[in-house]
């Protein structure tokens, strides 16, 4: 059983990473047939909230990997808590989101995005309470508990997408609002269940908080840049939502969102399957171990899923544009646009493998500034976007986002001597 261990790690990361994606992809038909084209641009809405959320989540839950795999090594005691760190600000973001859904300013989201408040609220609340999962999921993958840690998420996400179709095929009147209603009760529910699981499984041992002042000061040393890089992609990555909302309306947003979450794919699932190494990235760096191994390892696995998974996406949009099968993606007038973000996210993959590496050896400052320096230049394009009325400049953000961010992620891995070719 050993033997297929690692095999068997994949195949769980992979599943968890696609059941995102693969979920939001199925629920198109059912939108459309539930609550017609207008009914699925507010439900894209509320799921690129959650997706961009969980860009957040994941990069926190990755911080919170890293620390759990170097307490496991000798003298690095210091990174005891980091978990409870990483989800002590998942909370605190949690906390934010939750105070704009339940507050007047949900009605300027309203606004921004084109969708109804009491589709905005509890779909806001969804996100909130789904910030957290993966940093709580940290405490096994930390361990090298993936597929335990794939099988309690996968049986969440039924649960509540369950519950989900339940209540939106049931009929009457605004049938979205009463199934967001319920996802919102049924996530609470299961994060409750994640927590106890996940600390019954790890025996509570990881729920322990550090001692003594220097250990926090090493938390939120390491922890900074992943907050960095979570908040800044955050903004970004939900802005630009809200300016195709508001210039092009619910059925452009729908087109643009569901590529968005299908193209990510390549990133997205990618990221999430080398986020398999980090533990093992952490504790080579912390022993002292060759690292030129791991590297070469991580760049021919993410290489050859990111080739895989781009063919399928241009595949799959393809057959969106000129088919009535997915007819979200039936607008050729915006072909363009939704060009560029399969171009964005295909440059975004590429700097995977420094994201990882990075990550593994606790050169999260760097991390976090190239996020924060990307986010703050694709911006200034998103805004012009805005007073241009253009999707097309909020594409090209996206581009610019992903360049600056591979780039620096290169430069950075370069400067840390992380490149095979350097050491």
């Amino acid at each position: 059983m050993r033997a297929f261990r690692p095999a068997l790690q994949r195949v769980a990361v992979l599943a968890e990473a696609v059941s995102t994606p693969a979920i939001a992809f199925i629920m198109i038909p059912v939108m459309v047939a539930t609550a017609g084209r207008d009914g699925l641009g507010h439900f894209v809405f509320v799921q690129a909230t959650v997706a961009t959320v969980a860009v957040a989540g994941m990069g926190l839950s990755l911080a919170a990997i890293n620390a759990v795999a170097r307490d496991g090594v000798p003298d690095t005691g210091r990174q005891a808590g980091g978990a409870l760190a990483a989800l002590a600000f998942a909370g605190l973001a949690a906390g934010l989101i939750v105070l704009v859904a339940m507050t007047p300013m949900s009605e300027w989201v309203s606004g921004w995005g084109a969708v109804p408040s009491e589709v905005v609220r509890p779909g806001l609340l969804w996100a909130a309470l789904q910030l957290p999962a993966p940093v709580v999921l940290s405490l096994l993958k930390g361990r090298g508990r993936f597929v335990e840690a794939a099988l309690v998420e996968l049986s969440a996400k039924t649960v509540v997408y369950g519950v989900f179709v339940v209540l939106l095929t049931q009929g009457g009147t605004v049938p979205l609002v009463r199934a967001l209603h319920g996802a919102v009760a049924a996530e609470a529910l299961a994060l409750v269940l994640r927590v106890a699981v996940a600390g019954w499984l790890v025996g509570g041992g990881m729920l322990r908080l550090p001692r003594g002042p220097g250990h926090y000061r090493s938390l939120l040393k390491f922890s900074g840049g992943v907050w960095l890089q979570a908040g800044s992609s955050l903004v970004f990555n939900t802005l630009d939502k809200f300016i195709v909302g508001a210039i092009a309306g619910p059925a452009v947003l729908g087109a643009f969102a569901a590529t968005t979450t299908i193209t990510s794919l390549m990133h997205f699932v990618p990221a999430t399957v080398a986020s398999v190494h980090v533990p093992r990235i952490a504790t080579t760096h912390a022993s002292g171990g060759d690292l030129r191994v791991v590297r070469a390892r991580l760049a021919r696995e993410t290489n050859a899923l990111i080739a895989l998974l781009g063919a399928c996406v241009v595949a799959v949009l393809w057959i969106g544009q000129h088919t009535s099968v997915w007819p979200v993606l039936e607008v050729p007038e915006h072909s363009g646009p939704l060009l560029a973000i399969v171009f964005a996210y295909a440059v975004l993959s590429l700097g995977i493998v420094d994201y990882s590496m990075l990550l593994g050896v606790s050169r999260t400052r760097a991390i976090g500034s190239v996020n924060l320096i990307a986010s703050l230049v694709a911006g200034v394009l998103l805004v012009a976007g805005s007073v241009a009325a253009s999707i097309l400049w909020v594409a090209v953000g996206r581009v610019v986002y992903a360049v600056v961010c591979t780039t620096g992620l290169r430069i950075q891995a370069r400067r840390a001597a992380l490149d095979p070719s350097l050491t």
